[in-house]
């Protein structure tokens, strides 16, 4: 009988054994797979699929050849603008962060500085609702039909949502 319960003890243990090391072996996928999933999500900056250029070449690829690289190309030639209007907004972000923590407190200062800031941002937004329009007038009713029937493009234009509170 002694054997007998030898022998359970011994299967209860060698059983014992194997739950914590297949346990953690499943924590450890389910957290490397959430993390993972994140990082491909975010790999490319906040909300992109792809590579750089993705969305609009997937929007564009209805569009023949030539359509699409006149776009592509006003597009390239839009975004040094947008780069320097970036750095511009950013340096003005700094000077209203000064103005802020300024002592003694100068309301004026302040006011003048959000307004100057938020007056780039509305320019850069502008610009870019302005090179929307002209691509959009360039395509024919079924092509603009196309390209707003997108994900990408409804991505695009509600891209002020969610994120509204991310650096620029």
């Amino acid at each position: 009988m002694s054997k007998d319960v030898k022998s359970g003890e011994l299967e209860k243990r060698s059983w014992k054994r194997f739950i914590l090391p297949v346990s953690l072996a499943i924590n450890l996928l389910f957290i490397g797979a959430i993390v993972g999933a994140g990082w491909m999500r975010n790999k490319h900056g906040a909300g992109f699929g792809g590579p750089p250029g993705f969305m609009v070449k997937h929007m564009l690829r209805h569009l023949p050849d030539e359509k699409q690289q006149s776009i592509l190309d006003q597009i390239a030639g839009h975004r040094e603008g947008q780069r320097s209007k970036k750095r511009e907004i950013k340096g003005l972000r700094a000077e209203f962060e000064k103005a802020l923590k300024r002592e003694p407190f100068n309301a004026e200062l302040v006011r003048g500085a959000a307004k100057k800031m938020y007056m780039a941002r509305g320019e850069l937004v502008g610009t870019k609702m302005e090179l929307l329009v002209n691509v959009l007038s360039q395509l024919t009713p079924q092509e603009r039909r196309e390209i707003m029937e997108s994900r990408f493009f409804r991505r695009l234009i509600n891209r002020g949502g969610r994120r509204h509170f991310q650096r620029h």
